[in-house]
């Protein structure tokens, strides 16, 4: 006949119900989550850096339709500038400037990036000039090779 006090217990093993994480386990969750963040961390900074160019060319446009707007009232563009809100892009990430300056009938805006972007390697200024073309640096002259605009 058995009993509830008649267990067996074995010398020096207790039974305990473990719980928590062991010292492996904890290193290897932190390894795998190094590990994305090292694939995920590049890929973010390009898509941040990929949004303030679209600051840049926002400002462009807006800078040509101000030149539109001052030769449809003085017939020429030599006389028109970019002053005041529209050198600055709205997120202050692009000084805009005319370069060269404009004659009366050509003009070229320049959008160079200013220390938020200083990483951008791809492109280093945005360009438009009277006729619309998007240009880009370092692409080969006259081109958007490298997508900036995009």
């Amino acid at each position: 006949m058995t009993t509830k006090y008649s267990r067996k217990f074995v010398l020096g093993k207790k039974n305990r119900k473990r719980s928590g994480f062991s010292l492996i386990e904890l290193l290897i969750v932190i390894a795998i989550i190094g590990l994305l963040a090292a694939i995920a961390y590049p890929s973010y900074t390009s898509y941040v850096i990929k949004a303030k160019r679209s600051d840049g060319a926002l400002a462009l446009l807006e800078a040509v339709q101000a030149m539109e707007r001052c030769k449809s009232t003085l017939f020429t563009y030599a006389n028109c500038t970019i002053a005041g809100q529209l050198a600055i892009s709205p997120e202050k990430n692009y000084t805009i400037a005319l370069d060269p300056a404009p004659t009366a009938s050509t003009f070229r805006i320049v959008a160079t990036p200013g220390a938020s972007l200083s990483t951008d390697a791809e492109c280093t200024s945005l360009a438009i000039d009277h006729l619309g073309n998007r240009t880009s640096t370092p692409s080969p002259a006259g081109t958007d090779a490298n997508g900036c605009w995009n």
